[in-house]
């Protein structure tokens, strides 16, 4: 983390009256970003239903490309802002 990012943080936490370690300490992860940010560490995209792809990747001729392809059109543009999916063992057991 450079410098600059420290000092952008330390104002922002002096901003909104978080000037001690103490007040800092007492919050949790999501309390402490909506602080600094006026957000919530809340997902702003839909989570993917499992359900769903479950009963998609038991279909035969179902590629998981084009599993893959369905979320990426609603927003999904790369692995890092996708949900946290294991995408290789979607669908891989069968069930007896």
């Amino acid at each position: 983390m450079s410098a600059g990012v420290v000092g952008s943080m330390l104002a922002r936490a002096a901003k909104v009256g978080l000037t001690t370690w103490g007040e800092v300490e007492m919050l949790d992860d999501a309390e402490l970003d909506e602080h600094l940010h006026g957000r919530t560490l809340e997902p702003t995209r839909p989570l993917p239903d499992c359900a769903w792809i479950h009963a998609e990747r038991s279909k035969p001729g179902v590629p998981l490309q084009l599993l893959w392809n369905s979320p990426c059109t609603r927003g999904w543009t790369h692995q890092r802002s996708a949900p946290q999916v294991d995408w290789r063992h979607v669908g891989t057991h069968n069930q007896g």
